[in-house]
């Protein structure tokens, strides 16, 4: 049975993520010029390095990114799905993007930070330096799960409402191996925990197991994550999958 996790500061959160959403998708950074900028610490990283970083971590669909935004495409997708995996770099780019925006001091920054890291992440800060550490290291309790923000987009013609009962069971975090994980936790507004309906956009946390039916742990991370895709069955005719490249 899935779970609801409680999350925080979830207002914000999906302000960003619509925020950074508005970015052009056809613009690409070179992974040299990302892996150069990610070298700085996070507190020195500007608007520019913040957009770079979220958007190496940012996959959707293909079929279904070519119906949005080019109107010659005739695809049969219905939904465009992104997704943002809530791993340490991304959530350190999207926190400092969020302070730069809302002038925020360090103290303010650094709060936030934790907060992310100790929700989503085996990450923490530590105290008085604002370096982060293992949850580990200071005997914080671990998780054995990974979340993604995912935003899903009706893009259906002639339109419908997309309405799927129990579509989270068909929901999978797989990887090359064909190791997969189940959906355990989901949270955002107007989203239901087992009937999905999708008008127009619809912004969600799933959160998946990070271990297999046969209790075999996978490891998503920032060194792993272009090895992993997500798996959307049942919200229309063919399966869904997102990849990060």
């Amino acid at each position: 049975m899935l779970k609801l996790h409680s999350i925080l500061f979830l207002p914000s959160l999906f302000l960003v993520l619509m925020c950074t959403s508005c970015s052009t998708p056809a613009a690409t950074v070179s992974r040299p010029d990302v892996a150069a900028k990610m070298s700085k610490p996070p507190q020195e990283w500007t608007l520019n390095e913040c957009d770079a970083i979220i958007q190496k971590y940012t996959a959707f669909n293909k079929k279904g990114y070519q119906q949005k935004y080019s109107p010659y495409s005739s695809t049969d997708a219905e939904i465009f799905i992104e997704a943002r995996p809530l791993i340490k770099p991304f959530i350190q780019a999207m926190v400092r993007k969020e302070a730069i925006n809302k002038r925020w001091s360090e103290g303010a920054y650094l709060e936030s930070l934790q907060d992310y890291l100790e929700t989503y992440t085996n990450w923490t800060l530590k105290e008085g330096t604002g370096e982060v550490i293992a949850k580990e290291a200071v005997g914080g309790s671990l998780l054995d799960e990974y979340s993604f923000m995912v935003r899903f987009e009706n893009l259906s013609s002639p339109y419908r409402t997309i309405e799927v009962d129990g579509a989270y069971e068909g929901f999978f975090l797989e990887n090359r191996k064909g190791e997969f994980t189940r959906v355990i936790g989901i949270a955002g507004h107007d989203v239901d925990e087992y009937y999905f309906v999708l008008m127009n956009d619809l912004n969600a946390i799933l959160t998946f197991a990070a271990r297999t039916d046969s209790v075999k742990r996978v490891e998503f991370n920032e060194d792993t994550y272009r090895s992993f895709w997500l798996v959307f069955n049942g919200l229309q005719s063919r399966s869904i999958f997102v990849r990060w490249q």
